[in-house]
């Protein structure tokens, strides 16, 4: 582990990620400190790789995993030293993969910008206008099978489209 870290403070996150493949296997039997710190160093290092734009969108729900892992392992043994943090780069996670999806239907891909809605609902599952957003496009990307997989869930969640907005008026200006 202090070796991934090692890499991937001096920014060779595709190292760090090689170094975590081979300690995989004894992650299993560590301690909870131990693997919570692996899924931490496991996330941010797909989350760097993401951002230098290596396969971002794969390497973005890589990321999302480690650190729910993460957040399920600290949860469990009730001491949260990553959680927080992890939580937090989680919400970025959920940002970017909807506007890599937007980029992606913009340019026509949108089995590509489906996956990443569909990522991005599964990240929050509370907010299920990206699961119907990720049906949209997947009917745009003539992948019916997953579009009706998709509203299945959608009316599973009994969703209806409705939803309320708040609207602030400022007193001193109007």
């Amino acid at each position: 582990l202090k070796n991934a870290e090692k890499a991937l403070k001096s920014g060779d996150a595709q190292g760090a990620i090689t170094i975590l493949k081979d300690a995989e296997s004894l992650i299993g039997s560590a301690k909870e400190t131990e693997q919570a710190q692996y899924y931490f160093v496991s996330g941010n290092a797909y989350l760097k790789l993401a951002e230098k734009s290596v396969e971002a969108g794969k390497n973005l729900s890589f990321a999302a995993e480690n650190y729910k892992k993460l957040i399920d392992i600290e949860k469990a043994s009730g001491k949260q030293k990553y959680s927080t943090q992890a939580a937090s780069s989680i919400t970025e996670i959920k940002g970017k993969l909807i506007n890599a999806a937007i980029a992606d239907t913009q340019t026509d891909k949108h089995a590509e910008g489906a996956k990443k809605l569909y990522d991005a609902y599964l990240l929050d599952k509370n907010d299920t206008i990206n699961l119907y957003y990720a049906a949209s496009t997947y009917v745009n990307a003539k992948d019916y099978d997953a579009a009706l997989a998709a509203y299945d869930e959608l009316k599973k969640v009994n969703y209806s489209g409705k939803g309320t907005t708040y609207t602030a008026i400022s007193k001193t200006s109007g």
